[in-house]
């Protein structure tokens, strides 16, 4: 069984990025504790209503999850252009190398 992955662990997770801005361990602790008996509030938004953060850190909190993700989107992107461009290049040499065979 994988072992589930403790909020801070994940350097993308909101939990860590606003722990970076300053939130303490023990008011996360407190807000995933209260998140775990009402699963539809965000972390983010519990935060703020506990006053752990302010709603201008959350806002910068969510901005650098948000670009960390389309980082890793176009990293992706990157690398699938990078193997089709590698696939079509195989196929062409595959293709030359048939019609000098005929």
């Amino acid at each position: 069984m994988r072992k589930k992955k403790a909020p801070c662990d994940d350097p993308n997770s909101i939990g860590s990025i606003l722990r970076s801005y300053g939130l303490e361990c023990d008011d996360l602790a407190k807000a995933i504790e209260f998140q775990q008996d009402n699963a539809d509030v965000f972390l983010g938004e519990i935060c703020v209503e506990l006053g752990f953060v302010s709603r201008e850190t959350l806002h910068t909190a969510l901005l650098k999850q948000s670009a960390s993700k389309t980082r890793s989107t176009g990293e992706l992107l990157r690398l699938a252009t990078d193997r089709t461009q590698t696939m079509v290049g195989a196929v062409t040499a595959m293709v030359a190398l048939a019609a000098k065979m005929k």
